[in-house]
């Protein structure tokens, strides 16, 4: 038998816990660091802070391909928006519904009336679902952002109401007070 072979057959000394969960930390932090430019091309424009000049958002169809889904006025779901920054680091985003309830369980499924998820929306671009009220955004940078969340049904197309999507915005930024 080679020497490799036999080197690859011992077994491995044991690693202590503390030593494991510290290569653990370290990795998580380097992949964290270093994830957002080594994502494909295609996926960065919807990461926060890589140069991407986002300024159309009010233009910006936040529809994705999924449609609206129009309900009667009286039925419809209501969103309201806030944002409040995190004594470390980012913003803490709250939402508050009527008429609406988080079914992060019917993802995908058929459309149940009053029923879904949200999307979340920095400078127009979508970064994530929202399955419950509160959601936390890390660090913008600096100026000002303007993050949106709309209401979707569970086949991801937005609720909306003649035509216009259920949704609420809210600006950010800008110095600390």
């Amino acid at each position: 038998m080679s020497t490799l072979v036999k080197t690859l057959q011992r077994p491995l000394p044991p690693v202590k816990t503390a030593y494991a969960v510290y290569f653990g930390a370290v990795m998580l932090i380097l992949g964290m660091l270093i994830g957002p430019y080594i994502v494909p091309e295609r996926e960065a424009s919807s990461h926060i802070g890589m140069g991407v000049d986002h300024s159309d958002h009010l233009t910006h169809d936040h529809t994705g391909g999924h449609g609206l889904l129009n309900v009667p006025a009286g039925a419809a779901p209501e969103v309201r928006l806030t944002a409040r920054r995190d004594d470390i680091l980012g913003w803490n985003i709250l939402l508050e519904t009527a008429n609406f309830r988080f079914a992060p369980e019917a993802v995908n499924g058929a459309h149940v009336p009053g029923h879904g998820h949200g999307h979340i929306y920095v400078n127009g671009e979508k970064i994530a679902r929202l399955y419950g009220p509160a959601y936390h955004l890390s660090d913008l940078g600096p100026g000002e952002h303007v993050i949106t969340v709309t209401l979707n049904a569970n086949d991801h197309s937005i609720y909306a109401v003649d035509g216009e999507e259920i949704s609420a915005s809210v600006t950010v930024g800008g110095p600390l007070s």
